[in-house]
This record gives structure tokens, sequence and C-alpha cells, in this order.
């Protein structure tokens, strides 16, 4: 029961590295919607992936906290990447509630899992800095080899699986139907940010005339995971720092860290050569992804 609590009706469900963080602030903005604040990534609805296993909202409880600040808004909302992997989420979020709308976010497959790579690297999840060595161990790392101890995520690890949208696409048309599916592909955000905001605004039923600060959210940084190795390996410290220490004061302190202490060596963009290597391991998902949505993508898979 939610003892009539504040109770969230959209979802911005992923896919990882694919604009969520900024599309969650900009909507976050607008004064007739609510975001949740002290936790981005709740993750209550996908209870079948093995995904920020430290952090996570696993009781209603706790889920409808994150919401209490969001009395007397139209719209409340919450943004958890990992609902498009997950195969139970979308219908977990029609059975929440009938009318939920969900929002994905697409990008070219290998510059997201690219950039997911960094990530990974940066939260201790993952160990192997060659990104196709990484591609390549997906099978035996599904066999649960080839993980870090420390690894919280282990499902975040398969980046082929991460990465193909049409399957995950689907199982929200599904679930949910499509008119309350909304697609945004990452290209058409970073070029028209403000076109796309709107859209989304219509889409949600909200004043598409309020004018968002569009700031750069969750950026490209270099990749330097020493303060989250040593609370990887002290999981009870680190939860204590995550329940004590604000949201907003961690993302600070893991901003300077890469002027401080040593960082990994690592290109900001996947190179042509490794593009080219990769193409055929996402094609036909990227094929099959403009079938159903309308919509040629396969520039995704061309060399530049």
């Amino acid at each position: 029961m939610d003892n009539g609590n504040p109770r969230p009706n959209f979802f911005i469900a992923g896919a990882p590295k694919c604009g969520t963080s900024s599309m969650h602030d900009y909507l976050g903005q607008h004064p007739e919607c609510y975001m949740s604040e002290e936790m981005k990534e709740p993750g209550f609805f996908n209870p079948d992936l093995r995904v920020n296993t430290v952090r996570r909202a696993d009781t209603e409880e706790k889920y409808l906290a994150l919401f209490r600040k969001g009395v007397g808004k139209r719209r409340l909302g919450e943004s958890s990447t990992w609902y498009m992997l997950s195969k139970v989420a979308p219908k977990l979020i029609a059975e929440w509630d009938g009318l939920s709308q969900a929002i994905l976010m697409i990008r070219n497959p290998m510059d997201a899992a690219y950039s997911l790579h960094g990530q990974l690297l940066w939260s201790c999840n993952e160990h192997l800095e060659n990104f196709e060595e990484a591609l390549e161990a997906e099978e035996e790392r599904r066999a649960g080899r080839k993980i870090r101890p420390e690894c919280t995520s282990p499902d975040a690890l398969q980046y082929t699986e991460v990465f193909s949208y049409a399957p995950q696409i689907q199982r929200f048309w599904d679930a949910l139907g499509r008119d309350r599916v909304k697609v945004i592909v990452f290209d058409d955000f970073v070029l028209n940010t403000g076109q796309v905001y709107r859209d989304t605004l219509q889409f949600l039923g909200l004043d598409v005339e309020y004018e968002a600060d569009f700031k750069v959210v969750n950026p490209v940084k270099p990749v330097a995971p020493a303060v989250n190795s040593f609370f990887a390996k002290r999981p009870k410290l680190r939860n204590v720092v995550h329940k004590l220490v604000p949201a907003g004061l961690q993302r600070k302190v893991a901003d300077a860290m890469p002027y401080v202490t040593k960082t990994i060596q690592r290109a900001p963009k996947i190179s042509t050569e490794v593009r080219e290597r990769l193409i055929p391991r996402f094609r036909e998902d990227v094929e099959r992804t403009s079938e159903m949505l309308g919509r040629d993508l396969t520039i995704w898979c061309k060399v530049e």
C-alpha cells in the first residue's frame, strides 16, 4: 500500500549512456514535473538484473519515499537506465500504473557500449581495460568467469545485449502500447535538444512553452577509479558513505579525482578500426530497430 504517497507515473527507462541523465535533469526543471532527486536510478522494476546491487530501492516503502517531495506535481518520474535491458520491467511498470508512460533513449550501439565500458572501468565493475577484450569476454562472463570480485553490476558487462534495442523496445510496446512509449534517438537529442525536449513535454502532457537550461549532464571524463576501487573492496564502508554523504557531494568528489590521482589512458571515442570490426556484431539489431521505428539508422553501421 502506498498510504497516499505520491507515485511515479512515467519512467526514463534507458538505455545507458544515451542521454538519460540530461533528460532527467531537463524534465526535473519543469515546474509541473518532479524527478526523483535522492536516487536517480532506483531500479525498483528490474529485480531480475544484477546491476547497482549496492544502491537500489528494493522495497516499495523505499521506492515511494523517493517521491514524497513531489506532492502537487502533475507528473512524477524517475530514470533507471537498466529497465530497457530487464525482461520484467515493462510488465511490472504496466502493472504499477495502467497509464504509465516510458521514454526510451537509444544511440549508436558501438559508441554507447564504448562509453559504458569507460563508466564501468571508473566504477570498478570492469577490469578489462581493452574494450574489444571486454566484448569478447561476454560469453565467459555469462558463465560467471572473468568478473572481478567487487563487481556489483555483472549484467552490465554484457555490452552487446545491453545495446540490442529491438527486443527491448518490443517488450515495452507489448506491455504499455506504442502510444505510451516514446523512443528518442540520441543523434536527434544532441542536434536539436530544444525540439526533442518540447516533443517530450507534449508526450507527457506538460506545458511545452517552458524553457529549460540545457546544460551538459554526465559528460565524458577521464577514468580515475582509485576512490571507487578503495570502496569496492570495503562494501560496508561504501554503504555507510552512500547513506550519509549527499549524492551531489559524491559526484563532486568523483569529478575531481582525475586531477589528483592516476587515470586510465583511454581514447575519448572508439577508434575507426575498432568500429569497423564491431559493425557485424550490431548490424542485425540496427536493421531490425530501423524497421520497427520506420527510420533508417543503418548509418550507425558505416565507418566515417
